[in-house]
């Protein structure tokens, strides 16, 4: 990770947040941020010229568009990130932001594509980790709780390989010192829970990190999409008639865009969110892009900001 975003484009970024108007189209708003900021072309880029018609519903197209800028301009802003890979504290930061930064381009992918049913399933892991992302980023300590949950998953897969009609874990339990690292690993996470650093539940780490009403809501609603839970299977698959007396199963729907659309509000502002957090520990500057990029999320997505609850902001 070397240069970022030099001294001009963060200047014009910031002009263009200032010169914006508050009525602006989505088309002006994002038009105005390409101009201003030239982008390298990564995986979930957008096609040159933008995306064909028909593969995104026109009334999720600007979010869409300004979604993959996103992704575009926060992966060219982590070319300027500087860290000691052998601190952990750099490294699990790093690293959990890194796949906050990917979910979110496999999401461009996927919604470009029209296969939407993924969509959510990414964001649950997404929002996952960004919990402990936030949590991370405030206490250092947190990173024990997240070793000793590494730990416990470890020990639970090799105590299982123990059952020999597992064909799936065959030949684990013969590993070479396979129980002299059990063992020290075992040891490890007692020590650790000794001192309060457990594995936490998933609801935990969102309430340690401000994020209660997000785990009530929107993560409640991921959970289903993960779980296969029939909430989902039916929203996904079932297509009432019109008179609402039959329906069909339907294989491969597209998602409609008011369901879409707060997920592709939600990767945005976690990761506009994320990546001012990540520059700030680290002390990259990053001042300039990071200003186009929020007062234009405000505006593209401000319906969606006037409904929420802001748990996801930072702090």
């Amino acid at each position: 990770m070397d240069a970022g975003m030099n001294e001009g484009t963060k200047e014009r970024m910031v002009r263009v947040v200032e010169a914006q108007s508050e009525d602006a189209s989505y088309e002006e708003i994002l038009g105005e941020l390409i101009s201003a900021c030239p982008m390298q072309r990564h995986a979930a880029a957008l096609p040159e010229g933008g995306i064909p018609g028909g593969q995104v519903d026109e009334s999720l197209r600007g979010a869409y568009e300004f979604m993959c800028y996103v992704h575009e301009v926060v992966a060219d802003m982590a070319e300027a990130l500087h860290f000691d890979k052998g601190h952990a504290w750099h490294r699990a930061l790093v690293m959990l932001y890194s796949t906050m930064l990917e979910l979110l381009g496999s999401a461009c992918i996927l919604i470009r594509a029209g296969v939407h049913v993924g969509v959510p399933i990414l964001l649950r892991s997404s929002l996952e980790a960004y919990a402990d992302f936030s949590n991370l980023s405030k206490q250092r300590e947190y990173g024990y709780h997240m070793r000793a949950a590494e730990l416990q998953e470890w020990i639970r897969v090799h105590r299982a390989a123990d059952d020999p009609e597992n064909p799936y874990l065959k030949g684990l339990s013969d590993a070479p010192g396979r129980d002299a690292i059990l063992s020290q690993w075992e040891s490890e996470l007692a020590e650790l829970k000794e001192k309060d650093f457990r594995p936490l539940q998933q609801k935990e780490k969102f309430e340690q990190a401000g994020l209660e009403q997000l785990y009530r809501s929107v993560y409640n609603s991921l959970c289903c999409d993960s779980h296969n839970n029939i909430r989902a299977l039916v929203s996904r698959h079932i297509d009432i008639s019109s008179d609402e007396s039959d329906f069909e199963i339907e294989l491969y729907a597209t998602m409609r865009p008011e369901r879409l659309l707060p997920y592709v509000a939600t990767f945005c502002r976690c990761i506009v969110n994320a990546t001012e957090i990540v520059h700030g520990c680290l002390g990259a500057e990053c001042e300039g892009p990071l200003l186009g990029l929020k007062a234009s999320y405000q505006r593209v997505f401000r319906d969606q900001i006037a409904g929420s609850d802001g748990n996801t902001s930072r702090g």
